[in-house]
């Protein structure tokens, strides 16, 4: 019955202002990533529409494209034939190909499975976000999660502009193959901040409680007993959405 209740909770999609604030830099990240699983448009969040499909179309595509351009010029390139020892070269060459390929069409694959979870996921932490707030602390949540998105993005562009400096103009297609390598740390980033969030409205939670046992703060025990149960809720979509791209990640860059 609760479930029932919760779901139909959950149909309105509307987005109140400081939430849309607060997860601004984070829909970046996934774009940045090819992988953007929502949208906000007036207000509201939709799971992903037609723009989100042709970007994530397109990272994998031109990935695909940079990675059989790097292998046919290694197969072809006739300063590397003149060495005799070549074969754990094309070996590296195929099988880094190969993770890292199956790591975007994976990738354009949960962006469809995933779409609604994610939005399901903001929701949520909406309704979380409501009944536990700490107003002064909302700048420093969108200052951080600002902060985290322009390093990432400076990092990014470091490396490629140290890679284009020091080997002295490599080829346009090595740029963009480490440019495409780096998108999806991003989506890590992405995981990363927003399990933060959730942390911080777990402590806050923790606080709430201690403050009404001591007396200092009058509580809703039934809100607060919803609110934990949503935050356990949050923390399985969040594991159903990230659990899989993140570790399988972390796997292909040990």
């Amino acid at each position: 019955m609760e479930g029932k209740t919760r779901e139909k909770k959950f149909s309105c999609n509307y987005v109140d202002k400081d939430v849309r604030t607060i997860f601004r830099p984070l829909k970046i990240m996934q774009t940045c990533s090819f992988n953007p699983k929502y949208q906000f448009k007036n207000n509201f969040i939709y799971p992903a529409n037609t723009i989100s499909d042709v970007i994530a179309y397109f990272g994998v595509i031109t990935f695909l494209t940079i990675m059989i351009w790097r292998i046919t010029d290694i197969l072809f390139d006739e300063n590397l034939r003149r060495y005799q020892t070549l074969n754990f070269l094309y070996f590296a060459s195929y099988a880094d190909s190969l993770f890292y390929s199956f790591g975007y069409i994976m990738n354009l694959i949960l962006h469809f499975l995933h779409s609604k979870d994610s939005v399901k996921m903001i929701l949520i932490f909406q309704e979380i976000h409501r009944f536990i707030r700490k107003s002064a602390s909302l700048k420093n949540i969108v200052c951080r999660n600002w902060v985290a998105l322009a390093l990432m993005g400076g990092f990014q562009s470091i490396v490629v502009i140290y890679l284009y400096i020091v080997y002295m103009h490599p080829p346009w297609y090595i740029i963009f193959y480490v440019f495409y390598l780096l998108s999806p740390d991003y989506n890590t980033v992405y995981a990363i901040c927003f399990m933060k969030l959730l942390l911080d409205k777990a402590v806050l939670w923790n606080v709430n409680l201690l403050l009404s046992l001591q007396g200092q703060r009058k509580v809703l025990c039934r809100q607060m007993t919803r609110t934990y149960g949503q935050i356990l809720d949050c923390f399985d979509v969040y594991k159903n959405v990230f659990e899989l791209p993140v570790s399988t990640y972390k796997i292909f860059i040990c």
